[in-house]
């Protein structure tokens, strides 16, 4: 991205989202040892040994989905990938009923447009957010079977920057985590685009660092880095994108003159968190079930 863009927006304060470090005297011992992505594998280990049937299973699931299904779509080393959202069946009519959403949607005075618990009632998104045809290449970079674990709508407006987003973070959900990303809104740099810095040069702030969360503020990350080592990813309303948002520093929502909306969904590992809720009853875990479909339903774990 272009530093111009950078120095527009510098307006952006983080005051409120400050980044969280390793003390310096620590960072030395304990930095390989203590990245933000290695606690999270530890806490996903204690997740695996209390259910390491779902574990194994889930793998043998994606073994068994990426054998009958030949997908043209693979998500490059940061979780991102082009999706074209026409060409999935009903990706079109998803799109046009959320559009329509939007548009007929008076602004509320927050981000959510629409509830996440109405997304997840919502059988025909549902189906979409789980078609194998989008679940193999999420599963293949995730390495074992998808969850779909949160959604979201959400609208953005100039200048309001009343929370994280628009800061350069990172999340720590997963040892990977793919969000995926649906424009509902023409966006171009004015618009607030999603934008993101590789995840070998994220990783090597985390280890200079010392990075245990929360949000830079612009001063402080482009003495690490410039911004033409950013990436940002701008498109016409439908265009629809994968990156993994636990190993990429990203932002979005940084609108300096138009609003941007956006469906985002979300997917994680079935051990990524301790208290698993069975969300869809009439998608019970049964035993001769392994399509990626079904388990992706099966948990709904943050909402």
């Amino acid at each position: 991205m272009s530093k111009e863009y950078f120095n527009k927006t510098r307006v952006c304060k983080v005051d409120k989202y400050s980044a969280i470090f390793m003390k310096n005297k620590f960072l030395l011992l304990f930095s390989f040892f203590i990245p933000i992505h290695r606690i999270v594998a530890f806490k996903k280990i204690k997740f695996i040994v209390k259910s390491p049937y779902q574990y194994f299973r889930r793998k043998f699931a994606l073994y068994i989905s990426l054998s009958k299904y030949k997908d043209n779509i693979c998500l490059d080393e940061n979780g991102f990938a082009d999706f074209n959202i026409e060409k999935f069946p009903g990706g079109k009519n998803i799109l046009n009923k959320y559009t329509e959403i939007y548009k007929n949607t008076s602004n509320n005075g927050t981000r959510d447009i629409v509830d996440s618990k109405i997304l997840f009632d919502d059988k025909d998104l549902v189906e979409f957010a789980t078609r194998e045809e989008i679940l193999n290449p999420i599963g293949k970079y995730l390495g074992t079977a998808p969850t779909l674990h949160a959604m979201s709508m959400w609208r953005a407006k100039p200048r309001e920057l009343s929370w994280g987003a628009p800061f350069f973070h990172m999340d720590s959900m997963d040892t990977k985590n793919i969000r995926l990303f649906i424009y509902l809104s023409d966006v171009d740099e004015g618009g607030g685009p999603v934008a993101y810095l590789p995840k070998k040069l994220s990783r090597k702030i985390i280890r200079k660092t010392g990075y245990l969360g929360g949000s830079f503020s612009d001063k402080h990350f482009f003495e690490l880095v410039s911004p033409e080592q950013v990436l940002v990813k701008t498109g016409k309303a439908g265009t629809m994108f994968t990156l993994d948002s636990t190993s990429c520093f990203h932002l979005g929502s940084r609108c300096l003159d138009k609003e941007r909306v956006v469906l985002h969904l979300s997917y994680a590992s079935f051990h990524n968190k301790d208290d698993v809720k069975h969300y869809w009853q009439h998608y019970k875990n049964r035993k001769n079930d392994i399509s990626l479909s079904s388990l992706s339903k099966f948990h709904i774990s943050c909402n």
